[in-house]
């Protein structure tokens, strides 16, 4: 008991542990501090949470860019960045949980991702993939989408581009997504697909914060084609996509729709729907637009007028300051939104117009008549003035 107040009675003399003690805490706490306003950092720049944070890697070639993936535990996370053009010999893969972010270290320059003929560049099957500044693409005359998203898979992209794939046997030239897909920065541009979605085909849920899905080309939803799932857009901009049938800009398939900010502008469907194709009228119930949403420059084959029977539809759906293509006043009109359910629009001009042309083409013969009778006539005259005055 002496020995243990000896004890005591010694430490707080020379204070030997408090001071100990508070070093040690001064450490961890200064080294928290570091490593936390090291991942703030770290997700201002590159849109990954704080607190999810794991492996850091940088990585040169494929071997690298796989066991950095592999070496992150079930439901672990890892921020890879790519410093130059990568060759993929087999679908990159996110899977077991895993949050997988993709960056490119260029101040300037996005490096690639480029995957291997017929097969996806990337494939998420259980996990989140993050896309903050690559390009998910596949070689020249190459075929492939660029992201499938499997039904338990996330896709956030928020910069860099999704451009150069081909679905040619199949939807989704870009993306292919079964599970859940934010689009919030980045482009994606330059995707074909066969059928569906050229840009994206979406069977899950889609939500576009920002962004833009240009150029584009499919039979059906040449910049994005929704099926049997659900869509949102809050900004961004759909624009310079087409279809070699219906839904330049967009195709919804029974799915809901919602538009409530954005642009659709400049697409084009050689059949219906420029801006946007609805598969039956039914699916028009689904559409909602809400005021400040902007069509413009959008085409399709003919342009039609809303029948006043569908009056209630659409204004229990569509905002009354909606920007339409000129020179429509409505969204009914089949270059913004499939409608060939009323009549023609101006189809009365449309008929003078056809007049007038057959008018010019009988008035061109008559010239053209005349012309040659004339010319023939004034041979005749020649003639007989020769055999009088040789």
């Amino acid at each position: 008991m002496n020995s243990i107040w000896l004890s005591l009675m010694y430490s707080s003399k020379f204070n030997l542990r408090p001071r100990s003690g508070s070093r040690v805490l001064s450490f961890i706490s200064l080294l928290f501090m570091v490593m936390l306003v090291f991942s703030c950092f770290v997700s201002v720049f590159h849109s990954v949470s704080p607190f999810a944070l794991g492996a850091y890697s940088i990585i040169s070639n494929e071997s690298g860019l796989r066991n950095a993936v592999d070496n992150v535990p079930f439901g672990g996370a890892t921020v890879i960045t790519i410093v130059c053009d990568i060759v993929l010999t087999e679908e990159f893969r996110v899977s077991y949980g895993k949050d997988v972010t993709l960056v490119s270290n260029g101040d300037v320059e996005c490096f690639k991702l480029i995957g291997v003929d017929g097969k996806s560049t990337i494939v998420v099957e259980n996990g989140v993939l993050r896309l903050d500044g690559v390009i998910i693409t596949h070689a020249d005359g190459a075929s492939g989408n660029g992201v499938t998203v499997h039904p338990d898979g996330m896709l956030i992209m928020s910069a860099g581009e999704i451009s150069g794939n081909s679905a040619s046997r199949g939807n989704g030239g870009g993306v292919f997504n079964d599970g859940t897909f934010v689009l919030s920065g980045g482009v994606i541009s330059g995707n074909t697909a066969y059928s569906l979605g050229g840009g994206v085909f979406n069977r899950g849920s889609f939500r576009m914060n920002g962004g833009v899905i240009t150029g584009n080309v499919a039979s059906f939803g040449g910049g994005m084609h929704t099926q049997l799932g659900s869509f949102s857009m809050f900004d961004g901009e759909i624009s310079g996509n087409t279809a070699n049938w219906d839904g330049g800009g967009m195709y919804n398939q029974e799915s809901d729709f919602v538009l409530v900010g954005g642009v659709i502008s400049g697409n084009i469907a050689s059949k219906n729907g420029g801006g946007l194709c609805v598969s039956y009228f039914s699916d028009l119930e689904k559409v909602f637009i809400e005021d400040g949403v902007v069509f413009e420059n959008n085409w399709a084959s003919a342009a039609y007028t809303r029948d006043s029977a569908h009056n209630e539809l659409y204004n229990s759906r569509i905002g009354r300051n909606v920007v339409w293509t000129a020179p429509f006043k409505q969204g009914y009109n089949n270059y913004d939104i499939s409608y060939t359910w009323g009549t023609l629009y101006n189809s009365k001009n449309n008929q003078y117009a056809l007049f007038a042309v057959a008018a010019l083409i009988v008035v061109l013969c008559i010239v053209v008549v005349t012309s040659a009778f004339h010319r023939k006539k004034s041979k005749k005259i020649k003639q007989v003035k020769k055999r009088i005055n040789p």
